[in-house]
């Protein structure tokens, strides 16, 4: 009995103990849940945050108590949206700026559209040559020989009916290569260089490489042999872009031409007319002197250049031009059959006028003439001896 009222007191005093402690704990647990709900409020949701930055143009009837998988669909559609708007105003703001580059004043578009008329006749752009710098006057440059005639032909009929003066242009032939001169000729002038002395037929084909009595060895021979006419074609018919010229000349065409330059001296003749022919004219200074007062690289209409050359020459020329534009050779025509030395000019027949059709405009040009070939202390030299 006293062992049961002395269990009974002990359990009331552990109750007496135990009771003041439980709303300590409940309290802290309610403290605490006080403190996560504060805090959870005082940091706004993502989607919250996002939606009060940029509100969405339509309202969702949906309930806060929505799944995981309906709270992630709307944040990929609210983000998606975002994007959106954000790449719009992007968007918008580049098209601005094109616009404005796009579309110029009335006032651009008229001198654009002026300057385009104004830039359509401009000759081809000239290739730049070599800086001056670069070319010294102990460089030598190795040229291969020209080519002989294989075989010789006989001429039909025995003659030929006129001959074709050629002169080229070097602005245009060294706009392309590296032009030189021979290390015996000494120095250039601006103008025409000879290239050669043509016989030719009027019938629709050329005559070239005739047989005749001089082996080529032989008229070499006597070329250097000859040192007043040696002296002449290395200064009048040199070698800018392979060796032996106008020997080369001579063996394709002049051979066609012993019928007229006949005996013993045909070959010597032929050379010495040639060169006589070149020199009596200087056709460059007679452009610049004329009324279109001719300059490089600029057009001018080929019947107007046509027309100088005639009144210069007495008789009608032909050209020869590349790229449409750039005008290579002056040919002119000439009559042997009364003065053999000192041919009369006539005016080229049509097969000639018909290839000028072919390879020139009705607008040409001359380009610029290479200006290191002026100066002989670095004017570029080859290892030719004519």
């Amino acid at each position: 009995m006293i062992l049961l009222i002395e269990v009974a007191l002990f359990a009331s005093i552990c109750l007496s103990f135990e009771q003041p402690d439980e709303p300590r704990r409940h309290g802290s647990h309610r403290e605490r849940s006080h403190k996560r709900s504060h805090h959870t409020s005082s940091r706004p949701s993502t989607s919250h945050h996002r939606t009060q930055e940029r509100p969405t143009t339509s309202t969702s009837s949906q309930p806060s108590t929505s799944t995981t998988s309906g709270k992630h669909t709307h944040k990929r559609k609210h983000t998606t949206h975002e994007d959106t708007s954000s790449q719009s105003k992007h968007e918008s703001k580049r098209q601005k700026l094109e616009s404005s580059s796009e579309q110029p004043s009335t006032s651009k578009q008229t001198a654009q559209s002026s300057s385009t008329r104004e830039h359509k006749d401009e000759p081809p752009k000239q290739i730049p040559y070599p800086p001056y710098t670069y070319l010294l006057p102990t460089t030598i440059t190795y040229l291969e020989n020209h080519r002989k005639c294989l075989r010789y032909y006989p001429l039909k009929k025995g003659k030929y009916d006129f001959l074709v003066l050629v002169q080229y242009w070097p602005g245009e032939r060294c706009a392309h290569q590296l032009c030189t001169i021979p290390k015996t000729t000494k120095r250039v002038k601006e103008k025409f260089f000879l290239h050669g002395l043509w016989p030719s037929i009027f019938a629709n084909r050329n005559i070239f490489c005739c047989r005749n009595k001089f082996s080529y060895n032989s008229v070499e021979k006597r070329l250097l042999n000859n040192q007043k006419l040696l002296k002449s074609v290395q200064k009048h018919w040199f070698s800018s872009d392979k060796c032996k010229s106008s020997m080369y000349q001579y063996d394709k065409h002049g051979t066609c031409s012993l019928t007229t330059f006949s005996g013993g001296d045909g070959p010597v003749d032929y050379f010495n007319t040639a060169i006589k022919m070149y020199r009596r004219i200087n056709i460059w200074k007679v452009l610049r002197r004329s009324k279109l007062k001719v300059r490089t690289n600029k057009l001018y209409d080929i019947e107007k250049l046509r027309d100088v050359v005639r009144k210069a020459y007495g008789a009608k020329p032909t050209f020869f031009c590349k790229e449409g534009t750039s005008l290579y050779e002056i040919r002119v025509c000439y009559d042997p059959s009364k003065k053999r030395l000192n041919p009369e000019p006539i005016n080229c027949p049509n097969k000639f006028i018909k290839f000028e059709e072919q390879s020139c405009h009705k607008r040409v040009m001359l380009k610029e003439f290479p200006g290191y070939l002026l100066d002989p202390s670095i004017i570029p030299r080859n290892n030719c001896e004519y």
